[in-house]
């Protein structure tokens, strides 16, 4: 909108000086702040969260967002989630790591797991939403606990399609040893097998065999440092994503940048 724009000049300004003053974040929500204008009128997010859209030349562009899926995130994902068809998303799998994440972003630990699977379930079910891939933990217990959700969740309407067993972290990594389990909730079987792969082949495997056309798009609630949104430009999509570190949303960021990306 128009009234945005003195926002987002003096974003461009303090994004700048990034490197000296911090993330890219606190340089928006600085801006926003600043001007006489609401956050929801120049980004996707309302409240206190922070997030900006960038746009690439070729017509690609990615709404990102610093946000709580405990605090209001949900909304916010489900209002930027307006056209999205595909979730892919890597929630914390089990308590403890989600206390250890959420320690890692300065938020307070939660009072309880179910809490955030039941914010998640909400966020990924719009209406237009055909597919659903999740990594889980292969713990049963664990896994149950996140199937638990899902029954919970009255607007949850995919059902459980296929699960494959693939592995966490990227190719080389030491934690690339540990299984994981990938649920596939949709309207239709995938056409790739992504068995025993991890990281972005893992996730490229998953978009391949989906055979959806430029300009779809892919939303992540917990967007980490941004694999879905690298995966979603190398197939010629858009992407929406949430996440609650902005220091790691930073690195998404970022790496659009390098590649044309601009804020819009």
């Amino acid at each position: 909108p128009d009234a945005c724009r003195p926002a987002v000049a003096r974003a461009k300004e303090l994004v700048g000086a990034r490197r000296a003053r911090g993330s890219w974040w606190r340089g928006v929500a600085a801006a926003v702040l600043a001007e006489p204008v609401r956050a929801a009128d120049c980004v996707v997010a309302g409240g206190a969260e922070a997030g900006m859209r960038l746009v690439h030349p070729n017509g690609q562009w990615q709404s990102l967002v610093v946000a709580d899926l405990r605090a209001g995130g949900v909304w916010t994902f489900r209002e930027a989630a307006t056209g999205v068809r595909i979730i892919y998303s890597d929630p914390p799998w089990n308590p403890g790591n989600e206390k250890w994440w959420r320690r890692h972003a300065g938020v307070e630990p939660p009072p309880d797991y179910a809490g955030l699977l039941d914010a998640w379930c909400t966020a990924v079910t719009h209406h237009t939403i055909e597919h659903v891939f999740c990594e889980q933990s292969v713990n049963p217990r664990h896994r149950q606990l996140f199937l638990d959700a899902v029954t919970r969740c009255p607007s949850w309407r995919l059902p459980l399609l296929e699960e494959w067993t693939v592995y966490y972290g990227s190719p080389g990594s030491r934690s690339c040893t540990r299984p994981n389990t990938l649920l596939h909730f949709g309207q239709r079987r995938l056409r790739t097998d992504p068995s025993g792969l991890s990281g972005e082949a893992m996730t490229s495997c998953v978009f391949e065999g989906l055979i959806y056309p430029t300009g779809t798009i892919v939303g992540d609630p917990c967007m980490g440092k941004g694999m879905t949104s690298r995966l979603a430009h190398a197939a010629g999509w858009c992407c929406v994503g949430t996440e609650l570190n902005e220091r790691r949303l930073d690195y998404a960021v970022r790496w659009l940048t390098r590649q044309g990306y601009v804020m819009q």
